[in-house]
């Protein structure tokens, strides 16, 4: 931790001299990262326990079975739901009115995009205090950049991390399930299968019973999350009527759970796609009001934004997306009223690994006096 030690004196010095402090501020946001993320990047790594790389093999499994044992304890379904659904893994969870939702959108395997949201507006300790839950919307893994499509190890990365913060913040990280968490042959883009490629992936890296394990959290995934200020899943709403006896055994039935991951809005590229007719019958369905937002991901509309609000004009439905190349943006609320909240994506993967090496050649430096 030398390198913190070494950040913390500067930032002291720096407090002092505060046109420079502004000045070196600026030059440091415009070509490493802004120092104030210093801090809880270093936390983030402690609780990781160590440098961003992916995990041997047996700590990798040993975090992914204890993070699925707190997921089954921990999330629960609405009340009316109870009766006659699974309790273990809920299709459909509902979270307690003191938390403060953070939503995030398809991260697709952007490390760096998680990260710049972990240090920013003090969410990390939010976290620890057990006043926000993160909800990922799904899809974490799978590149969607042209040129990394065929890459899984940034993939394996992030999962560690998730699976890292289920642990590290217990009942506090919800993470629902996307069309691209799975191994299955149709989750393809760019004319890649990726679904298949994961696979071969984590078993030439980690073995039979990683992949089994990993399937089985898959398995166990909700869909659905609900929450006092918001209702949330990874794509669309069900495209037809359902009632409370298809809801409480909603695994039971692959179609609606193929909608909820893989449908679009309707638009010249979907025209069969969900409208806000399908976003009324949702909302209605799981008895909520007919004017509490709905945010999925899934499908980003244009390439200049993060966020999509009112989507497809239909009030109070929005979409968000967390790969944007340079931006990461993410919904919360404050005092009641949503945020759209945005920062510039900064490299933080390489800060914590480059002040790692740089830590390590100070000590061996150093000599035993240090």
């Amino acid at each position: 931790m030398a390198w913190l030690n070494k950040f913390k004196q500067w930032l002291k010095k720096q407090r002092k001299q505060p046109e420079q402090a502004n000045e070196q501020t600026m030059v440091c946001s415009l070509q490493a990262v802004t120092p104030k993320r210093l801090i809880p990047l270093a936390k983030i790594r402690t609780l990781f326990g160590g440098p961003f790389v992916p995990l041997p093999p047996e700590e990798a499994l040993s975090r992914l079975l204890r993070a699925h044992a707190l997921q089954k304890r921990q999330f629960h379904p609405p009340k009316w739901l109870e009766q006659g659904h699974d309790k273990n893994s809920p299709a459909i969870i509902h979270l307690p009115d003191t938390t403060t939702p953070i939503l995030v959108g398809d991260l697709h395997a952007n490390l760096d995009h998680l990260l710049t949201l972990l240090t920013s507006d003090d969410i990390l300790d939010g976290l620890a205090k057990e006043q926000v839950t993160l909800i990922l919307l799904g899809d974490a893994v799978h590149p969607d950049r042209v040129e990394a499509l065929g890459e899984m190890t940034g993939s394996m990365l992030m999962m560690d991390l998730i699976f890292s913060l289920i642990i590290q913040f217990p009942g506090r990280i919800v993470y629902l399930r996307g069309n691209h968490d799975g191994f299955a042959e149709d989750i393809y883009k760019g004319g890649i299968c990726q679904g298949i490629l994961w696979q071969e992936c984590l078993l030439q890296a980690r073995g039979a019973e990683y992949v089994t394990a990993l399937q089985a959290w898959y398995d166990d995934l909700p869909y659905i999350v609900t929450h006092a200020k918001v209702v949330a899943c990874h794509a669309a709403p069900f495209l037809a009527k359902v009632d409370r006896t298809i809801l409480s055994k909603l695994r039971h039935y692959p179609d609606l759970l193929q909608q909820l991951t893989w449908t679009r809005l309707c638009n010249a590229q979907h025209p069969d796609g969900y409208t806000g007719k399908d976003v009324k019958r949702f909302r209605q369905a799981l008895r909520l009001s007919r004017y509490l937002p709905m945010v999925v991901g899934h499908t980003p509309l244009d390439e200049e934004r993060t966020c999509w609000l009112h989507a497809g004009d239909v009030d109070n439905h929005h979409v968000l997306y967390g790969g944007h190349p340079q931006r990461m943006g993410w919904l919360t609320w404050y005092k009641d009223k949503l945020f759209l909240r945005e920062s510039r994506v900064e490299p933080l993967s390489k800060e914590a690994l480059d002040h790692e090496k740089e830590g390590r050649s100070s000590e061996s430096t150093s000599g035993d006096g240090d």
